[in-house]
């Protein structure tokens, strides 16, 4: 799987409507006199793709970009206007003090949310404003589905949706719970999409070597050859009506 080729494309829209999300209270923070620079989390920076999108809407405050995998941040560079840390949220210093928040389709993947979304609101100023997104119910994800639908027709337990993190906040009011169990306030919840264009074979690439499928840990885990062949035939068949694919995550905001 190549991250930018076959991730990217996807997770855009979602980050696009993370940072419009904080683009409000980011354009106060910085035309309001006060510390210099503002911090921003960027939570879950993957190669840094809200990161460079804060940097160019909002020049003047300083991004501290964190992500657990060194893959990832080896394509994000230290800047005058950025920190990379390699972690998870209960890493942060408290006396960072974000003004901001943004993480794009992170907190799902979280061993404990409600530990991280708690260490983030430890790291904030009273007042910082946060946007995250997380994916959607199981079926709002069109991809991911008819992937997993195909298998599920051919390999015993082959989806479980309760058994992988993808759809962890699959309903809106666990997500809204979490955080207002951790001290949020003003949590809203919206519903936001993704489309891409994408040919049936280019998607199987991407999914089967991105979604895991069996009782095992790997991915394709205990699937045999007939067995894949099978799956994926009835994974193109589907995909054949379904060349704009349509993703749903929900787009949570509130205040520290």
């Amino acid at each position: 799987m190549a991250y930018e080729q076959d991730v990217l494309p996807f997770v855009r829209p979602f980050a696009n409507a993370v940072v419009q999300a904080a683009s409000a209270h980011l354009s106060k923070e910085v035309s309001t006199p006060g510390p210099t620079p503002r911090m921003v989390l960027d939570h879950g920076c993957g190669t840094g793709l809200i990161t460079s999108m804060i940097h160019a809407d909002f020049p003047g405050v300083h991004v501290h970009a964190l992500d657990p995998n060194p893959n990832f941040l080896s394509n994000v560079e230290a800047t005058p206007w950025l920190s990379v840390q390699r972690g998870v949220a209960t890493d942060l210093d408290p006396n960072l003090a974000f003004v901001s928040v943004l993480s794009n389709l992170c907190l799902m993947f979280c061993a404990n949310p409600r530990e991280d979304l708690a260490a983030i609101r430890a790291s904030c100023r009273s007042g910082a404003h946060l946007s995250l997104s997380v994916l959607g119910p199981a079926e709002t994800v069109q991809p991911f589905h008819i992937f997993w639908s195909a298998f599920a027709e051919e390999v015993a337990d082959g989806w479980v949706p309760e058994r992988y993190p993808h759809h962890k906040f699959a309903n809106a009011n666990v997500l809204r719970d979490t955080a207002v169990l951790e001290g949020w306030s003003a949590v809203e919840i919206l519903p936001v999409h993704g489309y891409r264009q994408i040919d049936g074979r280019s998607a199987w690439d991407w999914l089967s070597s991105a979604l895991p499928v069996g009782s095992g840990d790997g991915y394709l885990s205990d699937v045999d050859e007939d067995t894949r062949s099978r799956a994926q035939r009835r994974f193109l068949k589907r995909w054949a009506g379904a060349r704009f694919c349509r993703s749903q995550a929900w787009l949570l905001t509130a205040t520290a």
